[in-house]
């Protein structure tokens, strides 16, 4: 999926007098998705082209390939562009890529490759035993999302009161709910976190983390057990599917 997220980038004039112009536009591209960067060529001369990409690794030399990584595939070499097929995109291949051509004066410009991610499947922990009585927290962690987004708490579909709205690198969205029951009344979340105070018998059930951005989402189940003080506290949880849009 290819998606421009700015316009085309102002160009140089390469060369003494030549007239050269070389012109690139940034690229969006979903993990695992497939991207096309290209060079606009303006009066080009037959110069030497060149694409380098965020290591610096030439690509292609005058469309001949110079990197053995077969996901980079050369579309078209033409007088008027070069265009060149990035398919399985991975956060590792986003960065800048060169376009250069080789005059008299060497100029480049670059494509910046943006590649976003959906959720992976999160991970609720707990840092205590839930006792009648007490309190327990449950911290509903996202490994990797991409952009960075808003945390919100979720009961019955309705925000949380109280809840705070923090900006992370990780989750857009998290929403928990309690099966097809309510969260108890008492239950406070902030940010990652869920606590649940005053825990008596009836806060037993299975609850689920959500996570999601405009590219997917995932979700993690965890079953909690209260008993009575003194007692063990049985719990456990899991990650559950995830979804790419």
């Amino acid at each position: 999926r290819l998606n421009v997220i700015s316009g085309t980038l102002p160009s140089f004039s390469l060369g003494s007098g030549t007239g050269q112009e070389v012109q690139t536009e940034n690229v969006t591209v979903a993990e695992g998705g497939v991207a096309e960067i290209t060079c606009r060529l303006h009066q080009y001369d037959g110069s030497i082209v060149v694409i380098q990409n965020p290591a610096r690794q030439t690509l292609f030399f005058n469309g001949t390939r110079a990197l053995k990584d077969e996901r980079f595939q050369l579309e078209e070499f033409s007088p008027r562009r070069v265009r060149i097929r990035l398919s399985d995109a991975r956060l590792e291949d986003e960065g800048g890529y060169f376009c250069q051509l080789y005059t008299e004066d060497t100029h480049h410009q670059i494509a910046t490759l943006t590649v976003l991610v959906a959720p992976e499947n999160p991970v609720v922990e707990v840092r205590e035993q839930a006792v009648e009585g007490g309190e327990v927290e449950l911290s509903c962690l996202v490994p990797r999302s991409r952009p960075a987004a808003v945390l919100r708490w979720y009961r019955d579909r309705k925000e949380l009161k109280g809840t705070q709205v923090l900006p992370s690198a990780r989750p857009s969205q998290i929403r928990w709910n309690r099966g097809n029951e309510s969260l108890p009344e008492r239950a406070e979340a902030v940010g990652e976190t869920l606590t649940l105070p005053g825990l008596v018998s009836a806060d037993n059930g299975t609850y689920t983390c959500e996570a999601a951005n405009k590219h997917g989402h995932a979700r993690a189940l965890y079953v909690l057990v209260v008993y009575g003080e003194g007692g063990a506290c049985q719990a456990w949880g899991r990650g559950g599917a995830g979804y790419r849009a």
